[in-house]
């Protein structure tokens, strides 16, 4: 394979640019679907920022999505698929 001067197979190459990287990430919103959701609370207690909490009678998951940085810790440990990383 013919490779570019500085080019290094585990690092971005320099035209990937971060800022729009972050952007894009930042742009992406938990989404509970409520068929899915068990109230297990797995994504509250995941949660870094707090962003997820549950509902007064603590049947449902939902998001704060002013406190959410897209940090995807939810999506992972949602043992039902309830919780999807979307775009807003």
């Amino acid at each position: 394979m013919l490779e570019s001067p500085g080019y290094h197979p585990l690092q971005p190459p320099q035209e990937f640019r971060l800022d729009i990287f972050k952007e894009t990430a930042m742009a992406m919103k938990p989404v509970v679907d409520a068929d899915l959701c068990t109230a297990c609370a797995a994504c509250v207690d995941a949660c870094p920022e707090g962003a997820m909490y549950m509902n007064d009678d603590e049947s449902l998951a939902l998001v704060h999505l002013d406190k959410c940085t897209s940090h995807g810790a939810c999506e992972a440990v949602c043992p039902t698929g309830a919780i999807v990383l979307t775009d807003m």
